[in-house]
């Protein structure tokens, strides 16, 4: 039945060759096996993994009513057959996704009229800037995986550019359909290590700035990957249901900021739970690893907050007029502050963020110091602890020496004399001799250890002595 819609696209190229020209040069590439499918209805726990599955949860809901969002990163040429088929999708769509501006239009600012006539699909068209990298442009080319072909290439005076294209359209009243293309593998193109956490910046030259609305990456990437971030998105049950009130597809340029209020508030809420589990947990046994947390968290944070406050102060006006028009139509989104209300709100919220992660810092230094006072006191306690032993190993050597003094004279004399006695062998000299030289040896050792005691004594005397001296000077002085 998919190869049905080969006719439809056949019939399309007839009647406009020119527009078709993308999509047949996509219909020819070979299968790669590299899409991928999101579907939410909010509620639905199981992601397809395959095109029928995805099909048959769109039927299941389509059956009831139930309102969905399906996302197709890098459609394939079955993947358009099959979905184009079964959702009957004008082939124009998929030829606008598989073209491309010129590429010296990707920076301009793209127009947009808050009051233009509803249409059933949409476009948009981002850059991805890679600042500070230094990439092979070559093998960044090659590293493409997508089937539709985008812009890869360096200015002289700029950095690399990729660009990319959002397609989507609402295919019937409770149902849309988004088209992305997969991220460029640019970590496996580097010329030289890049150490920064940051990756490519993703913009959308749609804002009254030259550097357009810029989409963060999600919490804890370093790129901006659609397919992810729409993940993010439309999980929330309030997104899904904001889109579906407009007639027709929602206007581009809205949904930017849509995206833009949904991924910096989701990242906000991320950073948050982060900083106050640092604050309540983890500071408590501080080490080198949640100091380096804390200062990528500061970085995150200064991020969050310059490019929440770009956003805001760059809306143009027809974007406010739409999403009011939007609330006059419908009473549930009159009922909701709309995203650009929002908007002001995170960025409160991230300056509030900021004055506790500063409290969070200074209570991690406070607990760094109490931890050192403590270990310098158990390091003090282990001091005084050699300290004891040193001088028990001091007082042991002490009698040891005095217990050598006593034993040495013998032992001299004993060497002196051996046994050549006269009362045994008739040698000289008599026994009483080696009496009165063990006697004077004796003396000889004793006397200097006794002069040297009283030598001490008399010294700690007179520091005593002079102690209370100066301390009785310094009281009358006081007096």
């Amino acid at each position: 039945m998919a190869e049905a819609y080969v006719r439809t696209i056949q019939d399309y190229a007839n009647d406009h060759p020119d527009d078709a020209e993308p999509l047949i040069k996509l219909m020819a590439l070979p299968e790669r096996n590299m899409t991928k499918f999101f579907y939410s209805n909010v509620t639905n726990d199981e992601q397809p993994t395959t095109i029928s599955q995805l099909l048959s949860f769109v039927k299941h809901d389509a059956s009831s009513s139930t309102k969905g969002v399906c996302v197709i990163e890098n459609i394939s040429p079955a993947c358009i057959k099959e979905v184009g088929h079964e959702w009957s999708i004008n082939p124009s769509f998929f030829s606008q996704h598989a073209s491309n501006p010129s590429q010296a239009d990707l920076w301009r600012m793209w127009p947009f009229s808050a009051l233009s006539t509803p249409i059933d699909h949409q476009c948009l068209d981002g850059v991805y800037l890679y600042s500070d990298m230094s990439l092979d442009l070559n093998q960044l080319q090659q590293n493409d995986s997508n089937y539709c072909q985008r812009y890869i290439y360096k200015d002289s005076k700029w950095h690399v550019n990729s660009s990319t294209r959002i397609s989507y359209c609402r295919v019937t009243p409770v149902l849309y359909l988004f088209l992305v293309d997969a991220p460029l593998r640019y970590d496996q193109a580097f010329q030289r290590p890049h150490e920064s956490r940051r990756g490519p910046t993703l913009h959308f030259t749609y804002s009254r700035n030259y550097g357009g609305i810029l989409l963060p990456p999600p919490s804890g990437t370093s790129l901006c990957h659609l397919f992810a971030a729409l993940a993010v998105i439309f999980g929330h049950r309030w997104q899904v249901i904001y889109i579906f009130e407009s007639d027709g597809a929602f206007a581009n340029v809205p949904f930017l900021y849509l995206m833009s209020h949904s991924l910096w508030e989701s990242n906000r809420r991320d950073l948050d739970r982060q900083i106050r589990h640092v604050s309540f947990r983890s500071i408590r046994n501080p080490n080198l690893q949640i100091s380096d947390s804390l200062h990528d968290m500061r970085e995150d944070l200064a991020i969050l907050h310059d490019n929440l406050a770009k956003t805001i102060w760059y809306v143009r006006p027809d974007v406010k007029a739409y999403f009011e028009n939007l609330a006059k139509v419908s009473a549930d989104v009159a009922s909701r502050r709309n995203p650009l209300q929002r908007l002001p709100d995170i960025l409160a919220q991230t300056e509030k963020l900021h004055d506790f992660f500063i409290e969070t810092f200074q209570l991690l230094v406070n607990t760094i110091v109490v931890r050192d006072s403590q270990n310098s006191l158990k390091q003090a306690e282990q001091a005084l602890l050699q300290t004891k032993e040193s001088l028990e190993q001091t007082r042991q050597s002490i009698f040891l020496s005095r217990l050598a003094a006593v034993y040495l004279p013998l032992s001299v004399a004993t060497g002196v004399f051996g046994m050549n006695l006269r009362e045994i062998n008739g040698a000289m000299p008599r026994a009483w001799a080696f009496v009165v030289v063990l006697l004077g040896l004796l003396l000889l050792t004793a006397g200097p250890f006794y002069f040297g005691n009283q030598r001490a004594i008399l010294k700690s005397g007179l520091e005593r002595k002079l102690q209370n001296n100066r301390a009785e000077d310094n009281f009358v002085y006081k007096g």
